[in-house]
C-alpha cells in the first residue's frame, strides 16, 4: 500500500511539473510577444526628423553665447560658432567665425567638440536615444567652405 501511495504521489508530482512547464512556456511566449510589441513601438517613436531640433539647438547656442559674454567659464567655445544645424541626413553642420583660425589646433578641436556636444545634448534630452549622439559632423567657415569633418566617434579632421 505504501508503494502505491508513493507511486500515486510521484505521478501527481510529475503531472504538476508537466503542467507547470506548459504554463511557463505560455508565459514566456506572452512575454516575448510583449517585448516585440514594446520594441516595435519604441522604434516607431524614435523615428524623428532631426531638423525638428534646429530651433532648440539654435536657442541653446544663443544661451551659451550669452553665458560666455557674461564671463561664465566653459562657454568660450560658443564665441567661435555662428550656427549649429542638423541636416536632413542627420549630419551636424557647424559654422565658425573667422577668429576660429587664430586658435591652435588643440583649441580648434575643443571648440568643435563642444559645439557638437551642445547640439547632441539638445537632441538627447528630447529623444532620450543614445543613437542620436552618433552622427557625423562638418565644420564650415563663414563663406561656406568646409574646413573639417568627422564621422561618428572620430576626431575632427581638418582639410
Amino acid at each position: 500500500m505504501k508503494k502505491l501511495v508513493l507511486l500515486g504521489m510521484s505521478i501527481f508530482l510529475l503531472g504538476a511539473c508537466g503542467n507547470n512547464s506548459d504554463t511557463e512556456a505560455e508565459s514566456s511566449e506572452e512575454v516575448s510577444s510583449e517585448q516585440v510589441e514594446s520594441v516595435s513601438e519604441e522604434s516607431v517613436s524614435n523615428e524623428v526628423d532631426p531638423t525638428e531640433f534646429n530651433g532648440d539647438i539654435s536657442d541653446s547656442l544663443i544661451e551659451s553665447q550669452q553665458f560666455n559674454a557674461e564671463g561664465t567659464d566653459g562657454y568660450e567655445w560658443s564665441y567661435y560658432v555662428s550656427n549649429l544645424e542638423i541636416q536632413d541626413s542627420g549630419a551636424l553642420y557647424i559654422t565658425l567665425i573667422d577668429d576660429f583660425y587664430m586658435l591652435d589646433s588643440t583649441e580648434q578641436q575643443s571648440v568643435l567638440k563642444s559645439a557638437e556636444s551642445s547640439a547632441n545634448t539638445v537632441v538627447f534630452t528630447k529623444t532620450e536615444n543614445e543613437n542620436d549622439l552618433k552622427r557625423s559632423a562638418k565644420a564650415f567657415d563663414e563663406s561656406g567652405q568646409q574646413i573639417a569633418e568627422k564621422y561618428f566617434g572620430d576626431e575632427f579632421k581638418f582639410e
